[in-house]
């Protein structure tokens, strides 16, 4: 197991691993947070009924102790480690590495505790998820490549890519939470609203617009962060009133997902790229 620590400015330090500064001895906020769930009671009926719920801030405790030279080791985690200010936390382990977000909550010590000085500091994580470190990224064409060395020319000509009616691609998310993704749709020429769909959930999302040649949808569909814009001659333009009525957001189920794209005209001249974050309840 490794846990870094990073700030704000970039600057970051080894938790784990540099014992002869300091030792952790506690990392609580591994579990998935507590949920907070509404309800409301019906009159002269036993129990009540479930109306909404949500995962309440992730909490992340961190204990260390103190060894070889405690003034100049304090000092060190203090241009670090400072209440109310952003902070970073990489846990990594033989099977994940991931991250999570938040803000100081506080930073303790008592340099009059004993011959050991520990150190606590409590970061909320207003994001409650971990995240991979590592994004997923894949790329997908309408059309397949045909054409390899060596080749031979035959008299009636030889096809060099075969375009797939059938646009069905495979995205899985490894994490135990699900998420949205990012994606874009390049156009190689003229395509006239475009859409994609996942299968798996029944979402789809279509945009009453053009892409021209070498123009660049980018929309991302996660939680907190969501937009949709495009790229075209050099220029970013905000096109959310450009998604068209009864779409639903994308968002990718846990384990397998099959992806469908296209377009009312030119589907062939669409490259769609997706990318996204592996998201943990709990490590």
């Amino acid at each position: 197991m490794e846990i870094y620590i990073e700030n704000e400015y970039g600057v970051k330090i080894k938790a784990t691993g540099n014992e002869n500064r300091w030792q952790v001895t506690s990392l609580t906020g591994l579990n998935p947070p507590p949920a907070v769930i509404s309800t409301s009671a019906i009159p002269n009926i036993d129990g009540s009924r479930f109306n909404t719920s949500r995962l309440d801030n992730r909490n992340i405790v961190l204990t260390m102790a103190i060894n070889g030279d405690v003034e100049g080791n304090l000092e060190t985690l203090n241009r670090v480690i400072s209440p109310k200010r952003y902070i970073k936390v990489y846990y990594s382990t033989n099977e994940k590495n991931l991250y999570a977000e938040g803000r100081v909550e506080t930073f303790e010590y008592d340099k009059f505790e004993g011959s050991k000085i520990m150190v606590q500091t409590s970061i909320l994580c207003f994001d409650p998820y971990w995240h991979s470190q590592e994004k997923d990224e894949q790329t997908f064409m309408n059309h397949i490549g045909l054409f390899e060395f060596p080749f031979s020319m035959a008299a009636e000509g030889i096809a060099v890519s075969e375009l797939v009616e059938t646009t069905e691609n495979r995205i899985s998310n490894l994490g135990t939470v699900v998420s949205g993704l990012e994606f874009t749709i390049e156009a190689t020429s003229p395509a006239v609203n475009p859409y994609v769909q996942n299968i798996t959930t029944g979402e789809k999302m279509t945009f009453n617009l053009t892409l021209n040649r070498g123009d660049v949808l980018k929309v991302n569909t996660a939680r907190k962060t969501k937009y949709i814009r495009l790229y075209s001659n050099g220029q970013t333009t905000n096109v959310l009133n450009k998604l068209a009525n009864g779409s639903k957001w994308l968002t990718l189920a846990i384990g397998d997902n099959s992806i469908v794209y296209g377009s009312d005209t030119g589907p062939e001249n669409m490259v769609l790229s997706t990318s996204r974050e592996n998201l943990f309840g709990g490590v």
